[in-house]
């Protein structure tokens, strides 16, 4: 991870979801799956919109995470958030 971060000059952070989202697509798509299920506590959101408003999202930009989305390669994304 620490070479990936380095690469892409990302932080540890971010370098490690990218990393963790890519691993979790390549399962899924090796075992025939088509949804990649996280699970999430009310902090990573808030995070989440804080680092959109830092990086100067304007109003539609300041958002969470969405609880589903279209991912890469006809995956499908779902998030559980909890307390």
């Amino acid at each position: 991870m620490a070479t990936y971060h380095r690469r892409t000059k990302t932080s540890l952070e971010e370098a490690a979801r990218e990393l963790r989202y890519d691993f979790l697509s390549r399962v899924a798509l090796s075992t025939g799956a088509n949804v990649i299920a996280t699970a999430h506590t009310a902090d990573d959101q808030v995070e989440t919109i804080i680092m959109h408003w830092l990086r100067g999202a304007g109003l539609t930009g300041l958002q969470g995470m969405l609880p589903a989305q279209a991912w890469l390669s006809g995956l499908r994304l779902i998030r559980r958030f909890s307390t």
